[in-house]
């Protein structure tokens, strides 16, 4: 009898299943608050996510594109407009607002848990005459035929065509 009471005492924190989806599906929370607007998260590379905004809103034939602003993801929208990707770039509070052109393509080099560094005299070219490779250097971001010229090399982040 004393070994049967010990099963019984074993089994005792163990509940009914159906209470305990009930309690995960209460802690579920939705992609939208209640007021009807997006719940923030976390980005771990804000310029490929910016980049990625990008493509996508061209695909879907958007025009315009709110991101998530730091400096570095400026930084890459600036040089996009210098290259005729991008048409205007405002910085309203902690959101970069874009309004796009035609973008096809973007290949990204570096991502966060792989980071992609090459010599001036290995930089690639790109897939066709159009495109454009971002690079990060000591000097700022620049495109592949600035880096060439100014023989600098840095971190491969990005190619758009």
């Amino acid at each position: 009898m004393p070994s049967l009471w010990a099963s019984t005492r074993f089994y005792s924190f163990i509940r009914y299943l159906p209470t305990l989806l009930s309690q995960v599906s209460s802690r579920r929370c939705s992609t939208r608050s209640q007021k009807g607007q997006l719940v923030t998260t976390m980005i771990h590379s804000l310029v490929n996510d910016y980049l990625i905004r990008l493509k996508n809103a061209s695909h879907a034939e958007k025009r315009e594109v709110i991101s998530p602003f730091s400096n570095h993801v400026k930084d890459v929208a600036t040089l996009l407009k210098r290259y005729g990707y991008v048409d205007t770039v405002v910085v309203d509070k902690n959101k970069l607002i874009t309004k796009i052109n035609k973008i096809d393509n973007v290949s990204l080099f570096s991502t966060p848990g792989r980071k992609l560094y090459t010599k001036s005299t290995q930089i690639p070219w790109g897939s066709n005459k159009t495109s454009l490779i971002i690079i990060s250097t000591s000097k700022g971001l620049m495109g592949q035929k600035e880096a060439v010229k100014a023989c600098i090399g840095g971190q491969l982040i990005a190619e758009i065509n």
